[in-house]
């Protein structure tokens, strides 16, 4: 910079702003990424929707299992164990072979929609959980019934 400053006396150098110039400046360019927005929220939306509707799906089976006589947290767990924990093992899994891998596979990749992703993957199971304590619950205790 000091020696193109000494040659270049007269026209200082002016760093350019890659928001005016090159390809990021073009209309189509600003819409595929705005678009890759929008389809991520859309499928964050379609996730929690399925999750909603596989929990409620056994919400008959919950109910029979709170009236003869299991708690409620032994219901969570059996969830837990039999639908969650397959789930959770697999996404937890690959989360942490990308993770592991990373710098061999995506050494010239920034790797910060890979942090996200794997942030997205990690809350996603937690809100499983939490879904599936809170339908327990709403199901078994909020309907009251008499228990053996």
């Amino acid at each position: 910079y000091k020696v193109l400053k000494k040659d270049f006396k007269e026209s200082p150098i002016h760093k350019i702003n890659i928001d005016v110039y090159g390809t990021y400046s073009l209309n189509s360019n600003q819409m595929v990424v705005n678009a890759l927005k929008i389809g991520l929220v859309f499928i964050n939306l379609i996730l929690v929707f399925v999750s909603f509707n596989w929990m409620i799906k056994d919400k008959y089976i919950l109910r029979v299992l709170y009236l003869s006589g299991e708690n409620i947290y032994s219901i969570f767990f059996s969830v837990l164990k039999f639908k969650l924990a397959p789930y959770i093992f697999l996404t937890l899994s690959f989360v942490i072979l990308d993770f592991l891998f990373h710098k061999f596979v995506h050494i010239f990749w920034s790797d910060v929609w890979l942090t996200t992703i794997r942030l997205l993957i990690v809350g996603f199971n937690l809100y499983l959980m939490g879904l599936s304590l809170i339908l327990i619950i709403y199901f078994t205790l909020g309907k009251g019934g008499k228990r053996f």
